[in-house]
């Protein structure tokens, strides 16, 4: 059946405080040890040599997304904070009585403290109607990247477990839960379009993952994704093992 609606398993990872960085594993700098104290929100410290990225849906249900990459090779994508300005009720989507203007105020603010910067910025769709600098030191980047592309890359990265969520999200998961994927008809035919509904928080994650984020410590080093290497040698993509929750591939 195409776009069957089917469940996603959702990643979710802990992260630790400690002093200005996360304590754990190794490079990554994920708190892997379960007995640490589970940081909140609130004081919540990305590490200096992270780099913090955003993305948002405008119009009458607004959203946004913060994620944030550590400076390796590849970097898998850990999302810190959702900032809708709805939520469901019974299966259903309401407003929360928000105002444009409250909402941009609270997102670029969080966006500033997590990135320590006071000019930020987060992708959002080509087609927006908001001007591109909203204030609150906050501006919106057209991503100019198609919205099948955008399904697709976002796919991608959690056919290859690239994609973590704070365990503190609701809305999110949620939409990912709910999400209705390409079947392997579709995808044949070259439409990966993922049905539009109940997906503006995802539609966040969908900017920033198709931008490929790679490091700001990785850049200018010149190596090549494995992808670009594999259809150079073999004219083709690579076979990928099917994922029930994310429709044959």
């Amino acid at each position: 059946m195409a776009n069957e609606r089917v469940g996603l398993p959702i990643r979710l990872y802990r992260l630790y405080l400690r002093r200005q960085h996360f304590g754990g594993c190794g490079n990554c700098g994920i708190g892997s040890h379960l007995d640490m104290k589970l940081s909140t929100p609130d004081d919540l410290v990305i590490p200096p040599e992270w780099d913090v990225l955003a993305g948002a849906d405008t119009g009458t249900y607004m959203s946004g997304v913060i994620a944030a990459i550590p400076p390796v090779d590849e970097p898998p994508i850990y999302v810190l904070h959702e900032a809708p300005n709805y939520h469901y009720v019974g299966g259903q989507i309401e407003l929360l009585g928000i105002t444009v203007r409250e909402w941009i105020w609270a997102f670029g603010e969080r966006l500033k403290h997590l990135s320590q910067s006071e000019t930020t910025y987060a992708w959002v769709d080509r087609n927006t109607t908001f001007i591109s600098e909203i204030g609150e030191g906050l501006a919106f980047e057209r991503n100019f990247v198609h919205l099948e592309l955008r399904t697709e890359i976002t796919r991608e990265y959690f056919q290859q477990g690239r994609i973590f969520l704070a365990p503190w999200l609701q809305v999110l998961p949620y939409e990912l839960e709910h999400a209705a994927w390409p079947d392997s008809g579709t995808v044949r035919a070259g439409r990966y379009t993922r049905k539009k509904d109940k997906d503006h928080t995802l539609d966040c994650l969908e900017h920033i993952c198709s931008r490929r984020p790679i490091s700001s410590h990785e850049k200018g080093q010149g190596k090549p994704r494995f992808l670009d290497q594999y259809l150079q040698r073999h004219g083709q993509r690579p076979q990928t093992k099917t994922d029930p929750h994310l429709g044959d591939a």
